[in-house]
């Protein structure tokens, strides 16, 4: 969840939000999500998709 982290670790541009309802991409908008629910240090529920995959198909990840 920070994003000079993640720039480093990938080499890739990321614009990463730590709030709920907010947006992120990563790997240079390769991929995108929406932030659904964070609890710092306990829980991060996120929607996303690679931008190739047909509309209307994402995943929603979760973990606590």
């Amino acid at each position: 969840m920070d994003e000079n982290r993640w720039k480093g670790f990938t080499q890739s541009n990321a614009k990463i939000s730590k709030e709920d309802g907010e947006v992120f991409s990563i790997f240079d908008g390769s991929v995108t999500g929406k932030n659904l629910e964070l609890e710092d240090g306990k829980l991060i529920v996120q929607k996303w998709r690679f931008g190739s995959w047909p509309d209307g198909i994402d995943s929603t990840l979760y973990l606590d």
